[in-house]
């Protein structure tokens, strides 16, 4: 649903139930497809005025049931059976705003706060854990004949706790500051460059710089791009969501993952 609520105010709510059965394909007692029952409910808050000022505020509520593994009566060739669980409680609430400041430029603000409860279960290993985000970013933007440029800082904090393999446990908090310059010396030729810095509580300070030119020719559009970036590990795979923790080993010595493109 959706409407306006005044003339510079609007809303708008979008909510959902889905199920699905569980499916073993090629009959071998095995869930190749988990059943699961989902409710969603998404609700967004509009306001605009006339000089082009604009806020979002949008909050967010999941909960999730997910059943697979052996079906019902079915074992493992061992004789055992493996039921595979992930029950899932998520919230979140964000908001997106700008703001003009007259000749200055254009002040942007976006934060968000994210909430995740799940309980897992793999075979006979059970496990209750917690992610959690928080987000915010505050930047400027502004412009001069063939420029634009934007400057601005950010902070995010992620935590991750489990109760049963508390070895995983992190909590990784990063302030930063970036800037960024797009010129245009001649209608065929964009120049960018931009450079970020990150304050890492566990794996240090890093500079992320990127350069880019888009050169447009006739029908044809070239662009060169050369910068770095860098992650920082957490211990979800692919593979961890389908056995859990209990099959590795905690982090010891580990490293920032960096990148060169």
């Amino acid at each position: 649903v959706s409407g306006p609520l005044t003339g510079i105010w609007a809303f708008s709510g979008l909510g959902s139930l889905n199920r699905q059965d569980e499916s073993d394909i090629n009959h071998d007692g095995w869930s190749d497809i988990p059943a699961f029952n989902r409710v969603l409910l998404r609700p967004r808050l509009f306001w605009q005025d006339d000089g082009g000022d604009s806020i979002l505020v949008s909050g967010g509520f999941t909960q999730e049931g997910r059943n697979g593994g052996t079906l019902t009566g079915m074992t493992l060739p061992d004789g055992t059976s493996f039921p595979v669980k992930l029950d899932t409680e998520r919230w979140d609430l964000g908001t997106v705003s700008q703001f003009r400041l007259n000749q200055i430029g254009t002040l942007a603000f976006s934060a968000s706060v994210m909430g995740e409860d799940d309980f897992h279960r793999w075979g006979a290993v059970t496990d209750y854990d917690h992610h959690g985000t928080v987000f915010n970013e505050l930047s400027l933007t502004g412009s001069l004949p063939s420029q634009v440029w934007t400057v601005g800082s950010a902070f995010q904090q992620d935590i991750y706790r489990s109760r049963n393999f508390t070895g995983f446990n992190y909590t990784y908090t990063v302030p930063a500051l970036f800037a960024q310059d797009e010129y245009s010396p001649a209608d065929w030729l964009d120049l960018a460059a931009s450079l970020r810095a990150d304050f890492h509580n566990v794996f240090g300070n890093f500079l992320s710089p990127r350069l880019s030119a888009l050169i447009h020719a006739d029908e044809w559009t070239f662009r060169a791009t050369a910068g770095g970036g860098v992650y920082a590990p957490t211990p979800f795979t692919e593979d961890v969501s389908d056995t859990g923790f209990s099959k590795i080993l905690p982090f010891q010595g580990i490293k920032a993952e960096t990148a060169q493109a």
